[in-house]
This record gives structure tokens, C-alpha cells and sequence, in this order.
């Protein structure tokens, strides 16, 4: 088991490593530290919020391939995978999911694939370079802004800390191979590196359930990668980071694909302390060549600064962001005409050329406290200032709490407000990709006439963000060292949720209705003995939203894991079940997946293992019946250190 730390100690607190946690002990990580729940490293037992930690030993013995297959095993997530575009991950019964990569934001406010895609899981870097994933389920607006409402994924990077180059082959179902090499080293005390390539490929995939159905149309892929991390310690408080990730993903064969470039320096302070701060800048740029969307490139970029003080029984954080969207479209076409005009909500109309670029700028404050009320009791007051300038300003506040009974056990509470800020697809796009729409119409360029699809004037609206609460309360409890249970509830209510409604100009964005989530989660692992171990989950969650509710929603979810190691040889026994979903719109009410994960060491530095994903061929969906999910893959694969 991890050796448990002392909250005193700041060498813990500063960068909380996987390096001495065991094949199996990732089950019960009572002992670890977390950033993402407060942004400053806080110990799990005194964190107050519902918290799942992915370790780095636990992705490789598993073999996970991408964060889609990562994320679906962890009890209350929710992951649709309809093809290599849609990759969407939902928690507490929300898609609106904040993803952050070392602690900076990924999301991008112009989202400009698909109107309804709030996350997306294809602009990561590989799995080999990932530390751990901290999943932290709840409202956190008060802290990270737009898109926080059902949780935030951070996804925190390997740091080189030694001279070692693997080469990892694998092949599998559908003719899908990748080749990757990961090296990484250290120059004195000071320089050290991480880097990893990858070629990828795969042929469509087929659904479960029948060998004679066809592959499904337009799910193969290339998936090519190039990350890495540089790391300069001045010091034993002040460091400089260097972040790079480039990957082209061509889905849809006939239709195009995406590339990635996201850049991020950040000069990190104060890291020899329970408040650590940071001075960052950071550039995400994504270009789209999909032949039905008009909405070809986006960039965000933006500076983010935080500090704070350890006054004693007060930890102070304070924080700034400035980040800018930009995003590029070509003229929309309708009956073989082309506009070049738009006309918003307050009758003013802007020239919009190829490529012209829309912007959207967000300005951020924000200040927390982390209260000490004695041995047992803390108290977390937050609050952010966010302003945008397409839809002016939101106080976002966030009150928690958290009580440790004793040793083994926590309380916690949590209140907060959430926002989640319209992406340019929704302000733009139309469901077919052909012209703008929310608070736009199309203007003829040559008669200055308000023109629609149809002929027909469209009823402006001005869309407004999603705005909304979220309350949970839950419990923790150590059995002892080796035993771990979990007991949580959520609820959440948001106004004046973005869907699809009918209009003249066809399916368009409006904010339509509330929504209303409501659930419960309980988890159980424990580590029978150093060679078998086992994690037991329940989720239930209740929407009350029409447009979402048959999509996402997973009313009763199952997690049931079985795990096995010795000093060769790990197995993982891993099943996704789920019962009470809608006959009407998925493919069957209940359904039942079990993934099979192993691998063999033949020496220090060669591995060999072997996975068979939904090994019963199972015939479901995550969404509908229009969207079936993988059926049976299997994969081998070889790993060499040296």
C-alpha cells in the first residue's frame, strides 16, 4: 500500500506521485493527493467531493488504449463512443463535462464540429504519458467557468525522471494497429523530458450481436501523435514547463479529419509549499476539414495566473484568466447562392467573408479559502467573477464543506452556482452544417434583404447561457488500509438549456428548457490480499430534460471489477452493465459488457498482453439504435523498455 502522508509535509504536497502504488492499490488511494477539486494539492480524505483517481499502474496494467476506455469503468461515468467523432463522456447525468490538461482548460468555447459535443476525448496525448487522471464529479464553475457543471476531468502529465526509451506494437480486430515510442531523460539536476510518437490506424468497425453485419460506415480511422514535456527546475520552489501536442485524427475516410496543435509554458512558484502558483500561457489550435461542416478552423489561447497564502488556518488562492476563441467559417450556401452578410438579434449586420474569423473573449477572477475549523472540520467559501464579451457578466459563488470523523472517515457537502457559455456551433450552425442560425440570419450581399432557406423571415432570439446549481453531499469510509467504501448524492437544476427546435430555417439552437438531474452513486473496493483485489459500483441517476434524457442518461449503472497480480502476470476481469433504459430509443432495455485485460512480463523489460473487449459480442448502444456500439475487438500487443 502507499505509505500515508502527513498533510505537513510539503514534498508530498508539491507533486504527488504513483511511484511506490502497487498493482493493486490503486483500488484504495485513501492516501493520495489530489489538485483539481481546489487547485492546490489536497489530501483525498480532506477533499470535499466526489473523487476518482485513474493511477499511471493502473492504466498499464489495463492497457488502456485511449480516455474513452479509461473513463467508462469508473462507476457514475458515463462514456458515448459513436464513432471516432463522437466522443462524449457524462457525469452526474450532464454532458456540460470541463476536461483540463495539466490544470489548464481544454474546452473550446467555439466548439466548431458538432453543435452538441461539449468534450472533446480526441485532442489528448497519449495514454503512456499520463501521471493520473483525477475525475471530480460536481459543479465547479466558482473555479474553472463555462462547462464545469457536471464535473472536471484533469488529466496531469508524466515528468521525466529517468534515462528509458519503450517501444510498444499492438494489433488488433478490424485491421487496427498502432506503433508507439515513448523515451524519456533527465541532464543534471536541472533538465529532464518526456516524449512519445505514435502511427495508428483501423479499419471500420462492426457492432456486436451478429457476424454478418456490415462494418459501420465512416468509423475507421489515422490517428497519428507527437507529444512531449520539458522540465527546468531552477530551484527546489521555481520550475519552468513546456507542453507540445500534435495529432492528426482523420475519421470518416471520405470526409476529412482534425488536427491538433496545443502548446502551453508555464513557469510554476511557490512549488515547495501547500500553495503553489503559476504564471501560464497557452495556445490550443484545431482545424477541421469535414466536408459537411462549414466551420473549419478554431483557436483558443490564453494567460492564467494564480498564487496563495498558507496563513495558518486560512489557505488563500486567488487566480486570473484572460483566454480568446477564435474560430474561421466559410460563406454559408443556400439554393446555390452565397451570403455574405449576418444580421444579429439588435438588427446591426457584419460582413462575414471565407474564412473571416469570430471571436470570443473570456476575462476571469476568482478567489477561495480553504478554512481549517479545528482537527476535523473545513470550510471551502470560492467565488469567481466571469465576464464574457458576447454575453456580459456571471458571479459564480461555491460553498463547501468537509468533516473528518476520525481517521478513516469524511463527510462532505457542496452548493454552487454553474455556467455554461453558447460554443459558435450553437450560434452559427444549422443541424445540416449549411448555414448560420441562433442569433443570425443570412443577409444577401447585393440587396442588403434578410434572407432564409425557405424564403421566410426567422424569428430572432438571443441565446444566453446556461446558468444553474449543484448540491452533493457524501460519505467516505476506510474500513481499513486495504478496504474502501464511497456513498454520494447529487442534484443539479439548470435554466435555460441550448436544444434543437423547429423553425423555418430548419432544425435551429434555442434556449429551450430547464433541466433536472438527480442521483446517487455507491462504491466499494478492496484488496483482498497482495494478489486479488475486486470494485463494486451502483449509479442511478433522474433526468427531467426531453432533449437529453433518452441520449445520455444511464438510469441504473453497474461496475463490477476483478483484479489479479502477481509478480509476472496481471488480469483484470472488468464489466459495464446497465439496466431501465428506453426500449423506444436504444437498442435494448438492459445490457452487459465484460472487458478481459492481461499481460505477462517476460523479463524486467519485455511485456507481452492481450485484451478482448466486449468478449461476449454484445449487440447494444449508447445512445440509439442508430448508433451501435463496438462489438467483440481483440488485440495483442508487445512492450520493450531499455
Amino acid at each position: 500500500m502507499v505509505e500515508a502522508a502527513e498533510v505537513e509535509e510539503p514534498e508530498e504536497l508539491v507533486s504527488p506521485t504513483n511511484t511506490n502504488v502497487g498493482a493493486l492499490d490503486y483500488l484504495t488511494l485513501q492516501d493520495y493527493f489530489v489538485t483539481a477539486a481546489e487547485r492546490i494539492p489536497t489530501h483525498i480524505m480532506d477533499t470535499p467531493a466526489n473523487v476518482t483517481v485513474i493511477t499511471a499502474e493502473e492504466i498499464e496494467a489495463n492497457h488502456y488504449q485511449d480516455l474513452n476506455e479509461a473513463l467508462s469503468h469508473v462507476n457514475g461515468v458515463v462514456v458515448f463512443n459513436g464513432g471516432s467523432a463522437f466522443k462524449e463522456v457524462v457525469m452526474n447525468g450532464d454532458i456540460r463535462v470541463l476536461l483540463l490538461i495539466n490544470g489548464r482548460r481544454a474546452n473550446n468555447i467555439q466548439n466548431t464540429i458538432f453543435p452538441t459535443e461539449k468534450s472533446e476525448l480526441t485532442m489528448l496525448p497519449s495514454m503512456k504519458m499520463i501521471e493520473r487522471i483525477e475525475i471530480v464529479k460536481g459543479g465547479y464553475s466558482a473555479l474553472y467557468g463555462s462547462d464545469a457543471v457536471g464535473g472536471v476531468i484533469n488529466i496531469v502529465t508524466k515528468k521525466g525522471n529517468r534515462d528509458e526509451t519503450t517501444v510498444d506494437l499492438n494489433f488488433g480486430s478490424w485491421n487496427r494497429y498502432n506503433y508507439e515510442i515513448t523515451n524519456q531523460g533527465i541532464v543534471g539536476d536541472n533538465l529532464s523530458w518526456f516524449l512519445t510518437g505514435n502511427i495508428g490506424k483501423s479499419k471500420a468497425y462492426e457492432p456486436g450481436g451478429v457476424t454478418t453485419s456490415p462494418s459501420i460506415l465512416n468509423s475507421d480511422y489515422n490517428d497519428d501523435a507527437l507529444s512531449f514535456r520539458l522540465d527546468n527546475t531552477f530551484d527546489e520552489s521555481n520550475s519552468l514547463t513546456l507542453d507540445f501536442m500534435h495529432r492528426t485524427h482523420h475519421y470518416y475516410s471520405k470526409l476529412g479529419g482534425t488536427l491538433y496543435n496545443n502548446l502551453s509554458l508555464s513557469y510554476n512558484f511557490k512549488e515547495n509549499s501547500t500553495v503553489p502558483g503559476w504564471f501560464r500561457y497557452f495556445n490550443n489550435y484545431r482545424k477541421n476539414s469535414v466536408i459537411y461542416t462549414e466551420l473549419n478552423n478554431s483557436r483558443m489561447q490564453g494567460f492564467e495566473y494564480q498564487n496563495g497564502w498558507d496563513l495558518g488556518k486560512h489557505k488563500l488562492i486567488v487566480g486570473a484568466e484572460y483566454h480568446k476563441s477564435t474560430s474561421s467559417l466559410s460563406n454559408p450556401e443556400i439554393d446555390g447562392n452565397t451570403y455574405n452578410y449576418i444580421v444579429d438579434a439588435n438588427g446591426n449586420y457584419e460582413l462575414i467573408s471565407d474564412y473571416d474569423d469570430l471571436k470570443n473573449t473570456d476575462k476571469a477572477v476568482y478567489l477561495q479559502d480553504t478554512i481549517s475549523l479545528g482537527k476535523k472540520w473545513s470550510f471551502i467559501p470560492g467565488v469567481r467573477y466571469d465576464h464574457n464579451d458576447k454575453f456580459g457578466h456571471k458571479w459564480l459563488p461555491k460553498i463547501s464543506t468537509n468533516y473528518r470523523a476520525d481517521d478513516k472517515t469524511k463527510i462532505y457537502a457542496s452548493w454552487g452556482r454553474v455556467l455554461r457559455v453558447p460554443t459558435t456551433a450553437e450560434l452559427y450552425i444549422n443541424d445540416d452544417g449549411t448555414f448560420y442560425y441562433g442569433n443570425y440570419v443570412v443577409m444577401d450581399a447585393g440587396t442588403e434583404e434578410i434572407i432564409s432557406p425557405t424564403g421566410t423571415a426567422i424569428a430572432l432570439q438571443r441565446l444566453t447561457p446556461e446558468v444553474g446549481h449543484t448540491e452533493m453531499i457524501g460519505l467516505e469510509h476506510s474500513f481499513n488500509d486495504d478496504t474502501i467504501a464511497t456513498l454520494n448524492f447529487f442534484n443539479s437544476r439548470l435554466n435555460n438549456v441550448i436544444g434543437w427546435e423547429a423553425s423555418p430555417a430548419g432544425y435551429i439552437s434555442r434556449n429551450i428548457e430547464s433541466q433536472k438531474s438527480r442521483g446517487m452513486e455507491l462504491t466499494f473496493r478492496q484488496k483482498i490480499n497482495e494478489h486479488f483485489g475486486y470494485n463494486l459500483g451502483y449509479s442511478h441517476t433522474k433526468l427531467d430534460y426531453s432533449a437529453t434524457a433518452d441520449h445520455y442518461s444511464q438510469p441504473n449503472g453497474y461496475r463490477v471489477g476483478l483484479h489479479y497480480s502477481n509478480k509476472n502476470f496481471k488480469a483484470n476481469l472488468l464489466s459495464i452493465m446497465t439496466s431501465g433504459l428506453d426500449e423506444s430509443v436504444f437498442a435494448s432495455k438492459n445490457w452487459a459488457l465484460f472487458d478481459l485485460n492481461t499481460s505477462y512480463d517476460i523479463n524486467e523489460s519485455a511485456t507481452v498482453y492481450f485484451k478482448a473487449l466486449n468478449f461476449t459480442n454484445q449487440n447494444y448502444s449508447h445512445v440509439s439504435a442508430n448508433y451501435p456500439a463496438y462489438g467483440r475487438f481483440l488485440q495483442a500487443g508487445f512492450q520493450y523498455k531499455f
